[in-house]
């Protein structure tokens, strides 16, 4: 279904991420950090690049913000803590930047969303924990939450209950060792046999003239879009922030 863009906070986890090779790609979640190793064989000890619109630019540490830290060995490893959408770039290990455009990574950074979909038994919807890309480091177990409380791990994405509406409930969900990166908690405020209204705690709706607003947001689907934003007249419903 539709759904509303999504903003997290910023916290220190370590995902490490696979030996990643020629062509990669690697997804990883907003507000973690991410390893990257350098695997290729060079002459000399190769430095780390990024893709700056269409340059390749040295990634240098940031001092004291501490947000690229790359080791001092002779395949250094390329840290970077705290992903933002704006760490969503190509990077590259090598001794020449030019070298870069035949062998570098593609990083994509995501958030936990609670999608919502219809369901054919009765006024009920079902809900999924899910991320715009495949996350390279494989969930080990999704967590569920109620009203902000555990309810239960499992290996699925996938709520294991049908959902009726309740305005006085909302649910979360994280993915086991990232619980502090977890997802806007969802409301089911309202559901018929043609169509449904959720509110999000946390979103960004975007307006027409792609202008977008952060805050709290209520959406009826799939006949009308609702608003409950504060300084919006339109709105038009996005996809996921990745």
């Amino acid at each position: 279904m539709f759904s509303t863009k999504l903003g997290f906070a910023v916290v220190g986890i370590i995902l490490n991420s696979r030996v990643l090779g020629k062509g990669s790609h690697t997804c990883a979640l907003k507000g973690s950090s991410l390893n990257l190793s350098c695997s290729a064989e060079h002459s000399t000890i190769p430095k780390w690049f990024n893709l700056d619109g269409t340059t390749w630019t040295e990634v240098l540490v940031n001092g004291s913000r501490l947000k690229h830290q790359i080791s001092k060995d002779t395949h250094p490893t390329l840290s970077v803590t705290g992903l933002t959408k704006d760490d969503k770039t190509s990077y590259c290990c090598n001794e020449k930047p030019e070298n870069c455009h035949e062998d570098h990574i593609q990083l994509t950074v995501t958030a936990l969303q609670v999608k919502v979909f219809p369901t054919t038994d009765g006024p009920t919807v079902t809900l999924m924990c899910s991320t715009a890309c495949t996350l390279t480091d494989r969930p080990a177990a999704y967590i569920w939450y109620r009203n902000s409380e555990l309810l239960y791990h499992d290996w699925s994405p996938w709520y294991q209950e049908m959902v009726t509406s309740d305005k006085t409930v909302s649910y979360s969900c994280a993915i086991k060792g990232y619980e502090a990166l977890r997802a806007p908690a969802v409301t089911v405020e309202w559901v018929s046999s043609t169509c449904f209204t959720v509110s999000y705690n946390d979103g960004r709706m975007c307006l027409y003239n792609h202008t977008s607003v952060k805050g709290p947001c209520s959406i009826t689907y799939p006949t009308v879009v609702s608003r409950s934003c504060s300084l919006m007249k339109s709105v038009s419903i996005t996809k996921p922030v990745a």
